[in-house]
């Protein structure tokens, strides 16, 4: 395997590439390689060969940056190999802008993957919403031979928001109808793989002082909705105790709900702040009762799954990606229900994992999102290996427009 990480550096492509002799089957073009994105990756190539494929990234910085200009950066740095046979990136880079510029891709089956889509995400302003970024997934879509989401709920959102996006434009709009048609054609639904250590679940003894300990392990953005949830934690400080930790990526910019949060709960939290040693992380998810999302935007929600698979009860809003991940139990509709249901459960904190234990929530979430049943088929549709087993339903069919692409011959 090569690896670059893009943008550490300032090359010329002769100088870089002149020595290259590998001859690896897939290229992989990651523009923003952080978080959920890099951990896709490291998980489905952990066991590959490395001279299989070539992948080249730039860093998870300046992600509006990205999303312009990574396809005409990757174009002038990817080396003219006759060997590619597959092209997997993600929908932050314009494809069209890509293929445009390196037009031999066009015979390469082209594979886009969607952690999130433009179409709906939460503008704090609506009318500064861009049109560009919804516009360039589009096309990238209308590219790509394959496109994938990370769950339904990422794929019929971004379709049913695509007629709503066109009508923005003035005239001269485009038959959208038709591309609705021509990209559900070559849409799948392929779940995050989630990776996690062999947990062995031990009960906490429950005693008259033990705390509900309450998990919120979310970016520090105003679209995960940290304020909703301090907010809760402000008139669930009323009534009883808990204890608190505050974890997920935090930016140079942070929200003033977090800064006020801090003082005011400084005596429930027991950690704050993202821990870059995943050891660390589960250690304090399995230390944990229940898992909260009060987001207002999620296309899977890897912490939510995370945290639920180390034993914690997730409570999550029912809306988004949750309904299709989390049984019914575990969802709310107001902020009033997310209240009441801590409060009850910090009336007995151990009910919240045993609870989670009967509905079997840790088992279920194994056995459809662990990277163990999932990368092997993510790794099928790269052409890294064979599909394993006898494939069924959405699985089947995506096996299927992989035999059309002739990937694996």
């Amino acid at each position: 395997m090569v690896s670059l990480t893009a943008g550490e550096s300032r090359f010329s492509i002769g100088d870089q590439w002149k020595d290259f002799d590998g001859k690896p089957d897939v290229l992989i073009l990651e523009p923003f390689h952080d978080g959920s994105h890099k951990q896709l990756l490291d998980t489905i190539l952990n066991e590959v060969d490395g001279s299989r494929f070539l992948m080249l990234t730039m860093s998870g910085k300046k992600w509006h940056w990205r999303a312009r200009n990574s396809g005409l950066y990757f174009a002038g740095i990817v080396p003219r190999l006759d060997s590619y046979r597959v092209l997997f990136a993600t929908s932050v880079m314009n494809l069209a802008d890509f293929i445009a510029l390196r037009p031999e891709f066009n015979r390469v089956a082209k594979i886009l993957y969607f952690h999130e889509n433009e179409l709906n995400y939460p503008i704090v302003n609506p009318k500064e919403r861009d049109f560009y970024y919804g516009t360039a997934q589009i096309i990238s879509c209308l590219v790509a031979d394959i496109v994938l989401f990370n769950s339904g709920y990422n794929l019929e959102s971004f379709l049913n928001a695509t007629h709503k996006h066109f009508n923005m434009m003035p005239d001269y709009l485009p038959d959208v109808s038709e591309m609705v048609r021509r990209i559900r054609g070559k849409a799948h639904v392929l779940h995050f793989p989630v990776k996690f250590p062999v947990i062995n679940a031990v009960p906490s003894p429950e005693s008259s002082d033990r705390l509900l300990h309450i998990l919120w392990p979310h970016r520090w953005e105003h679209d995960k909705g940290g304020d909703i949830f301090f907010e809760c934690l402000r008139q669930l400080k009323k009534t009883t105790r808990f204890k608190v930790s505050i974890l997920g990526q935090k930016f140079s910019e942070v929200p003033e709900a977090f800064i006020t949060a801090r003082e005011e709960f400084k005596d429930e939290i027991l950690h704050w702040g993202f821990l870059d040693q995943k050891k660390d992380y589960w250690e304090v998810l399995k230390k944990s009762d229940v898992v909260v999302s009060t987001s207002l935007h999620e296309f899977f929600g890897v912490s939510m799954v995370e945290a639920a698979i180390a034993g914690c009860f997730p409570l999550c809003p029912n809306r988004l990606s949750y309904p299709e991940i989390f049984p019914k139990e575990c969802l709310y509709n107001t902020e009033n229900q997310l209240r009441r249901r801590l409060e009850n459960f910090c009336g007995k904190p151990s009910s919240a994992r045993n609870e989670s234990s009967k509905l079997g929530i840790s088992c279920r979430l194994k056995a459809n999102y662990s990277a163990e049943v999932l990368s092997p088929i993510y790794r099928a549709v790269l052409g890294l290996e064979k599909f394993p087993g006898e494939e069924t339903g959405c699985i089947l069919e995506l096996k299927n427009c992989v035999a059309k692409l002739q990937i694996h011959e």
